[in-house]
C-alpha cells in the first residue's frame, strides 16, 4: 500500500527524551431536537442502489502522526520498525487504502509544536500543518496519534539527580501547551479521535551504577510518574485517549525480578535495558523491540470501545406511546463518531431504531413507537468511533403500548341494510401515528371477524367492493379493521347486515 510519510529528523542538538444529569426539562430538549434537525424516527436505511452503489467512491482515510524523535522513528533499525508505522501496518488491516501522515519532529517539545523552530513544515510548524490537513480532509482522517512532553523535562536530570525546578517548568510548560494543541486539532477536526502517549523512564540505567545511581534511578521515576500524571490529566479533559507504554515498561517495578548481564536487577530496570538503547549505547530511544511495544501501547489503546448509556428513558418499565424521545451519552478516548438506539424483543434482535444528533443535552432521538408492536423490549444505545469500535450500553426495559387506531363503518350507515351483489362499503380511520392499512370483516355463521377485504384510501375515505356471493346468505355483523405501521389494531363497532343475494 502507498502510504504518504513525512518523517521529520530534528537537529542534533537538544536530543530529546523519549523523544514523547437529573433529567432534563421535556420543553428543553424539545427544543434541542428541533435545533438539531431530529424530525422523526430514523429508521433503517434503505439500501442503496445497485447503481448509486457503484458509483460511490470511498474517500481516502489518513493516519495522522504527530510527536517527537520518538514518533520519527528515532531508535528503531528501519522505518518498518519504528512504532508509527507498525500502528500504521495494524490498521491497515481495518482500513484498506488508509494512508499515513508522519509530522513528527526529532527533539520536538509542546512549545515548538506550536510555535517552532523545529522541522521544515508549510506552515512553520508542527501543529500548523496538522491543523491544515485536518481541515482539507475533513471526514477522512482515521485517527492520529501523537506523543509529545518528554523534552520539556528533558535534561532535568544529571549525576547529581533530579533538578526539581527544571521537572516543575517542564511540567508548567507541558500544562499550558498541550491544552493548546489538542484544542488546536479539535477545532480543526471536531470528530477526530486523538491518542496520546506517557512515557517509559529512560534513566532507571542509573541502577546499573551503584548505590548512589540506584537513588537517582528511583527520583528519576518519580519525575517520570509526575509527567505522565499530568499528560493523562490533560489528555483525559480534552476526550482524548491515552496510551500507556509506561505500564508495558512497569516504570514503577522496583521488584528485583529481572537480569541484566546476569546480574539482578529490578524488573524497569530489566526492561529498560532490553527494550531502549540506554544500557548498551547511552541512548534514550526504544530499540526495535521498543517500538514494538510503543505500538502495542498505541493498537491497545485503539481498540477500547466507547461508553455509553441511556439516560431517556431513565427508568426500566416506562412506557412508550407515539412520538418518544430517547436520549444518551457517549464517550470515548477516540472520539465519538455516532450513537444509535437499538431495541430487543419480539422479531426484533438489537435492531437500530435510531440514529442520534449530537446536542449540549446528549445524543437526542424520536422513536414514532407506532412503527413498533406493542409489547416489551430492551432499549439500548449503540456508540461507535471512527476507527470502527462499537460498544451497546446496559438494556433499559420499555414497554410500547400504542392506543390502536380509530375507526367507523360509514357506508352502510345504518344496521339491518340488505347486501347482495357487489357493494360499497366504506370506513374512517386515523391514528396519531398513521394509519397503515383498512380492511373489512365479517362476524356471523362460521365467519368470526374474518377479514373479507383490504380497502383503498381515497379523498371518500378507506372504500372496498364487497362481492357479497363469495358469502353465504345470512346476517352478519361488518366491522372496519385499521391497523398503524406497527401492526396495532382496532376495530369499529358493529354494523348489523344482511345478506341476500
Amino acid at each position: 500500500m502507498t502510504h504518504v510519510s513525512l518523517k521529520r529528523q530534528g537537529p542534533t542538538t537538544g536530543g530529546g527524551f523519549i523523544a514523547s444529569r437529573p433529567l432534563l426539562r421535556l420543553l428543553t430538549i424539545v427544543s434541542a431536537l428541533t435545533t438539531a434537525g431530529v424530525l422523526g424516527f430514523a429508521g433503517i436505511a434503505q439500501a442503496p442502489t445497485a447503481a448509486a452503489a457503484a458509483a460511490a467512491v470511498a474517500p481516502t482515510q489518513y493516519y495522522v502522526a504527530l510527536g517527537d524523535s520518538l514518533g520519527a522513528g528515532t531508535g528503531a533499525s528501519t522505518a518498518a520498525n519504528d512504532y508509527v508505522n507498525l500502528v500504521y501496518q495494524h490498521e491497515l488491516a481495518s482500513h484498506p487504502g488508509l494512508q499515513l501522515l508522519n509530522l513528527s519532529c526529532g527533539g520536538a517539545t509542546t512549545g515548538s509544536v506550536i510555535t517552532g523552530p523545529g522541522c521544515s513544515y508549510s506552515t512553520g510548524t508542527q501543529l500548523g500543518d496538522a491543523e491544515a490537513f485536518l481541515r482539507a480532509h475533513a471526514g477522512q482522517v482515521a485517527l492520529l496519534t501523537i506523543d509529545i512532553g518528554g523534552n520539556d523535562v528533558d535534561g532535568c536530570i544529571g549525576s547529581s539527580g533530579i533538578n526539581a525546578t527544571c521537572v516543575q517548568n517542564g511540567l508548567n510548560a507541558i500544562s499550558s501547551n498541550l491544552p493548546k494543541i489538542l484544542h488546536g486539532l479539535r477545532a480543526a477536526y471536531p470528530t477526530l479521535a486523538i491518542y496520546g502517549m506517557d512515557y517509559y523512564d529512560p534513566f532507571l540505567d542509573q541502577w546499573l551504577t551503584g548505590a548512589s545511581g540506584q537513588a537517582i534511578a528511583q527520583e528519576s521515576e518519580q519525575g517520570v510518574v509526575a509527567l505522565n500524571n499530568e499528560l493523562g490529566q490533560i489528555y483525559s479533559a480534552s476526550g482524548a485517549a491515552m496510551a500507556d507504554p509506561a505500564t508495558l515498561f512497569q516504570t514503577t517495578n522496583f521488584a528485583l525480578t529481572g537480569t541484566y548481564n546476569g546480574t539482578t536487577v529490578p524488573e524497569n530496570v530489566a526492561l529498560i535495558c532490553a527494550w531502549t538503547l540506554m544500557c548498551s549505547q547511552n541512548n534514550i530511544h526504544a530499540n526495535d523491540q521498543g517500538h514494538a511495544e510503543l505500538a502495542q501501547a498505541f493498537e491497545t489503546s485503539i481498540a477500547q470501545p466507547p461508553t455509553t448509556s441511556v439516560i431517556i428513558p431513565s427508568l426500566s418499565g416506562s412506557t412508550l406511546r407515539g412520538t418518544s424521545i430517547l436520549d444518551a451519552t457517549a464517550s470515548g478516548g477516540g472520539g465519538v463518531a455516532d450513537v444509535q438506539f437499538a431495541l430487543t424483543g419480539g422479531s426484533l434482535k438489537q435492531a437500530v431504531v435510531g440514529t442520534a444528533v449530537p446536542t449540549l443535552y446528549g445524543y437526542l432521538s424520536q422513536l414514532n413507537t407506532t412503527t413498533l408492536p406493542n409489547g416489551s423490549y430492551t432499549l439500548q444505545s449503540v456508540a461507535s468511533d471512527s476507527v470502527g469500535n462499537s460498544a451497546f450500553s446496559s438494556g433499559v426495559q420499555i414497554t410500547i403500548a400504542n392506543a390502536p387506531p380509530t375507526t367507523s363503518v360509514i357506508i352502510p350507515s345504518l344496521s339491518g341494510s340488505t347486501l347482495s351483489g357487489t357493494s360499497l362499503v366504506d370506513a374512517t380511520a386515523s391514528d396519531a401515528g398513521g394509519v397503515a392499512k383498512v380492511q373489512f370483516a365479517l362476524t356471523g355463521g362460521s365467519l368470526n371477524q374474518t377479514v373479507v377485504g383490504t380497502a383503498v384510501p381515497t379523498i371518500y375515505g378507506y372504500l372496498f367492493q364487497l362481492n357479497t356471493t363469495t358469502v353465504a346468505n345470512g346476517t352478519y355483523t361488518l366491522q372496519s379493521v385499521a391497523s398503524d405501521a406497527g401492526g396495532n389494531a382496532g376495530f369499529s363497532s358493529g354494523v348489523q347486515i344482511t345478506i341476500a343475494n
